[in-house]
């Protein structure tokens, strides 16, 4: 299996709470990377994301604003691989983390592994909310159809 590439410093065994989900999803990872990249639009689909700033293309190196009713997080883009690998860093008062979407190619379409690594005092109060959270925008991701993509 395709392994998350942690930046320097990061990573499970080096912060205080870590999640990590997966899910098939019938859809090609050509469409879910489009999806998960199109960040203006995470508002639309990820639950307690209020708004997001970006100037301009994402690429590595490039910042984004995340607004959540929480925190504003500063977003850099750590990977950006496509079809396979979108991850970003992400900083703000009492919590910072390293997100990591890895889309592989399946029989049923694409397996999608989620995995986070966060630090922070936020990080550990909300372990669980964030799992759940992470689990609906999993779900979420039902709206990219395979055929949708692929029938065009």
């Amino acid at each position: 299996m395709t392994e998350v590439h942690w930046p320097p410093g990061w990573g499970p065994e080096q912060c205080d709470s870590f999640v990590s989900c997966e899910r098939l999803v019938a859809a090609a990872p050509e469409a879910l990377f489009d999806h998960l990249t199109a960040v203006g639009e995470w508002p639309k689909w990820q639950r307690g994301t209020a708004e997001v700033q970006i100037d301009g293309e994402l690429s590595v190196g490039s910042g984004f604003v995340v607004a959540t009713a929480l925190n504003t997080l500063d977003g850099i883009v750590g990977e950006l691989d496509r079809p396979e690998r979108f991850g970003w860093i992400a900083v703000s008062d009492g919590l910072s983390f390293y997100q990591s979407w890895l889309l592989l190619p399946d029989a049923g379409g694409t397996r999608v592994v989620f995995e986070e690594a966060a630090r922070g005092p936020s990080a550990t109060l909300r372990a669980a909310e964030r799992l759940d959270q992470t689990k609906e925008w999993l779900a979420s991701l039902d709206i990219v159809r395979y055929r949708d993509y692929h029938d065009e």
